[in-house]
């Protein structure tokens, strides 16, 4: 009480002193080191009388208020049980303590949130006080786990050990022995016939599994992933398969080398392409997590070492001895770029069946699309800007290759989603993580693609019917699209800068741009005048030259019907850049 009072008056002071500044600086009220520890001491005496909770107040209380009161007791030991200056009482009450607190748990008398707050009472029970009982607790709890009673009644204790267990592991680690061996077999048993909420529960808890114990749980990783795959794939509830593919990335995470081989990789893949088939938002983005950040540790160099531990250093890196890239360990990733871009190429093209990566299949739903949209962002984004502007080029054409694929494009509504998606991954790639340079270097790129797609079509008029009827010719259009459409982007984005490219005669940018407008299919003409336009925005000074330019093409082509309307576009777009 004593502490909550110097902080009203210190809030109180600071807002007078910020509603009546006195000669311009505010009014303060500040409390040393010394005399917050003071406080917050003598705050905490007078808080937490007792460190046990008080069972003949709590019975006296109508069934009700019982909740209320066991709630606030959970909160007030949260806080007090780190106190340094209650270590030696903690240790005394410890017994009676774990007492209280497992049998909280065995009755199932604890919610939500209560739930929490024994597990994280409990954890920071062993981990301040003795661990005398620890192995005894866990026992405890892995019996509940064992016990077959699939009643409603049993349900909230199932559910509490579950939740202390996975907490337990995380925080504690190694500190629980080989007790995890016991836990992870009674989970997997457990998940026969459970429900939703207990399959959920039993998904965090195997990833916490993998986060504190790390390497020293590889003895289990194969049960548990075979438990996490199978409830990826096949279970219907969607928190589940977000919960299964966390699990599976803090597993990889965790040093479970045997994910990232080419082998076992693959059917990673499968499987998440699987669980993204009718999956809601967040299921996606769990999955796309998971994917993306898997396929990103195959590409960290093994001769370096792990970001902020994120990436687990390989054996390999570790028994070389230093880590850094002058230290003659292997600088080449664990799998080549092309291999693995093309496992998230199979899933946007084919789906999640596993005869579709070999044979093709069904029709692949627009779900997947999206899931594998967003892995191809999170790997990139886990890779970091360096890595992207190094292997901008590779990336860049492959994502553009997937939108004139003839399977991408089926239909005009899946070419139109084809285009949204591939859109959507170059202009968070191109926009969100590239500086003004390597932007610059982009736009080269695209420009350069462009060049290469109108340089292997003949656009002359009498073989304008004849390619607008062409296979090839109808698909290769959607690459253009997304790739004008993002130049034209990357144009308004860098504004003045954009000059340089234009001035580039080896670029020739007007005059690649200008001969999109002759394109037999429609859709790239408008991209085209579209990103003319961009530029004369971004770059006022090519305005006119350009309008000029268009209307000389209008006048020598018009007897061309392609030629008339990719010119007569391009002239309109100009004409509303006009300022």
């Amino acid at each position: 009480m004593l502490l909550e009072g110097v902080q009203h008056i210190e809030i109180w002071y600071q807002l007078i002193g910020q509603l009546f500044p006195i000669r311009n600086t505010v009014i303060s009220f500040p409390l040393s080191a010394d005399l917050t520890s003071e406080l917050l001491s003598s705050a905490t005496m007078e808080a937490f009388p007792s460190l046990t909770l008080d069972e003949s107040a709590l019975s006296d209380l109508p069934e009700h208020k019982r909740p209320v009161l066991v709630h606030e007791w959970l909160r007030r030991l949260e806080r007090a049980l780190p106190a340094p200056n209650r270590r030696q009482e903690v240790r005394e009450a410890q017994k009676a303590l774990v007492a209280q607190l497992t049998d909280m748990v065995q009755k199932g008398t604890a919610g939500p949130a209560a739930r929490a707050l024994v597990a994280r009472c409990l954890t920071t029970l062993f981990a301040v006080g003795d661990t005398f009982l620890l192995f005894e607790t866990i026992n405890r709890f892995n019996d509940l786990l064992k016990n077959r009673d699939d009643s409603p009644s049993f349900l909230p204790s199932r559910l509490s050990a579950i939740c202390v267990l996975g907490h337990m592991y995380e925080t504690l680690g190694r500190l629980t022995g080989r007790s995890y061996e016991e836990t992870v077999q009674a989970l997997a048993k457990g998940l026969k016939n459970a429900e939703s909420q207990t399959r959920v529960e039993t998904m965090v808890a195997l990833g916490k599994v993998c986060t504190g114990l790390g390497t020293a749980a590889a003895s289990v990783h194969r049960d548990m992933y075979k438990t996490l795959k199978g409830a990826l794939t096949s279970d219907r509830v969607m928190p589940v398969r977000a919960a299964a593919a966390s699990a599976l990335l803090s597993m990889a995470q965790s040093g479970a080398p045997f994910l990232t081989g080419p082998g076992e990789l693959e059917n990673l893949a499968v499987a998440c392409f699987k669980g993204l088939d009718g999956a809601n938002y967040e299921t996606r983005k769990a999955i796309a997590r998971c994917l993306g950040n898997v396929l990103a540790m195959t590409q960290q160099q093994q001769g370096m070492p792990g970001r902020d531990g994120i990436f687990v250093q390989s054996k390999k890196a570790l028994a070389g001895g230093g880590g850094g890239p002058g230290s003659g360990g292997d600088s080449r990733p664990a799998l080549p770029l092309e291999d693995a871009l093309s496992i998230l190429m199979q899933g946007f093209l084919k789906g999640g069946s596993g005869s579709s990566l070999i044979k093709g299949g069904s029709p692949v739903s627009q779900e997947v699309r999206v899931g594998v949209t967003h892995c191809y962002v999170v790997m990139v984004q886990a890779l970091g800007t360096d890595w992207l502007e190094r292997n901008l080029g590779a990336v860049l054409n492959h994502v553009l290759e997937l939108v004139s694929h003839p399977k991408a494009a089926a239909s005009h509504v899946d070419a139109v989603y084809s285009r949204r998606c591939v859109g959507h991954t170059v202009q968070l790639l191109l926009g969100k993580l590239l500086g003004e340079r390597a932007q610059l270097g982009a736009c080269r790129e695209l420009v350069r693609t462009v060049d290469r797609l109108m340089g292997s079509l003949d656009v002359h008029q009498e073989n304008a019917k004849e390619y607008y009827g062409n296979s090839e010719t109808a698909h290769s259009q959607h690459q253009l699209v997304v790739a004008l459409q993002e130049l034209g982007a990357l144009f308004l984005r860098l504004g003045t800068a954009s000059r340089s490219l234009a001035a580039d005669q080896h670029l020739r940018l007007a005059e690649v741009l200008l001969s999109v407008l002759l394109h037999p299919c429609q859709s790239p003409r408008l991209a085209a005048a579209f990103c003319l336009r961009s530029l004369c925005m971004a770059a006022p000074s090519y305005l006119t030259p350009t309008v000029d330019r268009c209307l000389d093409g209008l006048e020598k082509l018009k007897a061309s019907s392609e030629a008339v309307a990719g010119y007569s576009g391009a002239v309109a777009a100009l004409l509303g850049a006009a300022r």
